[in-house]
């Protein structure tokens, strides 16, 4: 038997991680809430209280375990229940008055550290809270600890509202992503690879040293991101509402048979993406 590519086993996976991962996520992620739950029962002041920290910190608790037990279960449906192939997010379009195919990005690898972010902000301001109204002089190092995260909140927040995509037409393929549009036209493609951001796999088409037809455009928005050094075009594996083994062939397929690229924009094209998934 053919032993299986390493970046068919990567990019399998919706956030770059083998499953074993997500579920130690979920059962580490569901003992807190647990924990925080349990201290909040025990919080509960006597009839008369023993001390003044005792309603607002049971509270604070409460409300915690109850956020992060929202955690765990969207965590849990997100990377672990909700299908790898989503064919609702594949479409076939007209775009620029010419046949095109359109990927929806997932975006659960963006939107869920971004709630998790939120919550975290939520615990800190109620634990400042507490400690303030227990008289802690450093009532205020909760917030300082979040505090670079709700500056840069906003911004991510309108990413999140941007429209993302991977658009493969006759001509070439292009990318929409949350900071910036790229583009090459097939016959610039010079190598289709995997590489590793951070933590998950990213579908790389690096384009030649000189390619004229390659894009880069900066989107609106705060922060200052450099245009690639060289040409190429990033799909982020976690962003792929299709099987990434089927995306990689596919793309494989256009880039060194030009015959094919025909088909896109066409029926066909998103019956090839999603064959593995219709043939069940």
């Amino acid at each position: 038997m053919d032993q299986e590519p390493e970046y068919h086993r990567d990019l399998r996976a919706v956030g770059g991680s083998a499953p074993f991962v997500y579920w130690s996520v979920v059962v580490v992620s569901a003992l807190v809430a647990l924990w925080l739950l349990a201290l909040a029962t025990h919080l509960i002041p006597e009839p008369v209280p023993r001390h003044e920290l005792s309603a607002p910190g049971s509270v604070a608790a409460a409300v915690g375990g109850v956020l992060w037990g929202v955690v765990t279960v969207t965590f849990y449906v997100n990377y672990l229940r909700r299908p790898r192939v989503d064919p609702d997010r594949v479409a076939v379009q007209d775009v620029d008055g010419g046949p095109a195919l359109v990927l929806t990005w997932r975006t659960t690898f963006h939107r869920q550290p971004i709630f998790v972010a939120g919550v975290v902000a939520v615990l800190a301001v109620q634990l400042a809270v507490v400690l303030s109204l227990s008289d802690t002089p450093a009532w205020w190092a909760p917030l300082v600890v979040v505090g670079p995260g709700l500056l840069v909140a906003p911004a991510k927040i309108i990413e999140l509202r941007r429209p993302v995509r991977v658009l493969l037409t006759p001509r070439g393929v292009g990318v929409t992503g949350f900071d910036a549009e790229t583009w090459l036209d097939w016959s610039d493609v010079r190598e289709i690879a995997v590489e590793h951001v951070n933590q998950w796999p990213v579908v790389v088409l690096a384009g030649k040293t000189a390619a004229a037809s390659w894009r880069y455009e900066r989107r609106p928005g705060p922060g200052a991101l450099r245009a690639p050094l060289h040409p190429r075009v990033d799909v982020p594996g976690p962003a792929l509402p299709v099987d990434a083994r089927v995306f990689m062939a596919a793309l494989s397929r256009y880039r060194d048979e030009p015959a094919t690229r025909a088909e896109i924009g066409t029926p066909a094209s998103r019956a090839r993406l999603l064959e593995e998934h219709t043939a069940r």
